[in-house]
C-alpha cells in the first residue's frame, strides 16, 4: 500500500543527474527485506537508507528537504501535514487522503506515476527555494485547516448536528 518501491525506482533515475541525493525511508513492514534486496541489487546502498521504525520524526523533518509519499491509499495523511507543518515540499501520490491537504502546485505536487515523481523531485533540487517561497502562503492556510482547534469544532458540529 505504501508503494515505496517507486521511490526506489525513482532514485535510480535521479542519482544519474544527482548523484549526490539521499533517500530516507521510515517504517517497518512486511516488504523491509525486499527493499533492502532492491536496493542492493540497484546499486543505492550510498543513496538510500532504511531508518525503521522512529521516533525522532520531527528532527528528521528537520534535515530534509522534501517528503515524498508514494501510498496507493490514504485516509487522514498524518504524514503530509507534518511535512506541511514543518515546512517541507511533499510529493504525494494522487488518492483520496493527500488530496485535500496537497494542492498541486499550490502546497506540493500530486503524482500519478514514477515518471511524474522523477520530474517533481528533479524540479525540488533544482528549484527549492522558489518553490517553498511560492507555496509557503497555501501551507500555512492548509495546515490552519488542521489545526487542533478547527478540527474539534468541526467535530462537535458533526456530533451536534447527530444528536450525539
Amino acid at each position: 500500500n505504501k508503494n515505496q518501491i517507486m521511490q526506489i525506482e525513482a532514485m535510480q533515475e535521479i542519482i544519474k543527474q544527482y548523484p549526490n541525493v539521499k533517500l530516507l525511508m521510515l517504517g517497518n513492514g512486511p516488504l523491509k527485506t525486499q527493499y533492502e534486496e532492491e536496493i542492493r541489487n540497484r546499486n543505492l546502498n550510498k543513496n538510500i537508507e532504511l531508518l525503521g521504525y522512529r521516533r525522532d520524526v520531527v528532527d528528521i523533518l528537520n534535515s530534509i528537504d522534501c517528503l515524498i509519499s508514494t501510498s496507493k491509499r490514504e485516509g487522514l495523511a498524518v504524514n503530509i501535514l507534518e511535512g506541511l507543518a514543518s515546512g517541507r515540499i511533499v510529493i504525494a501520490s494522487d488518492n483520496r487522503g493527500n488530496r485535500p491537504a496537497i494542492k498541486n502546485g499550490e502546497t506540493g505536487f500530486l503524482i500519478h506515476s514514477k515518471e511524474e515523481l522523477i520530474e517533481a523531485m528533479k524540479d525540488v533540487i533544482e528549484n527549492k527555494e522558489k518553490i517553498i517561497n511560492k507555496m509557503e502562503p497555501k501551507i500555512k492556510s492548509t495546515i490552519q485547516e488542521y489545526s487542533i482547534e478547527v478540527v474539534k469544532k468541526q467535530l462537535e458540529e458533526i456530533y451536534k448536528s447527530e444528536g450525539i
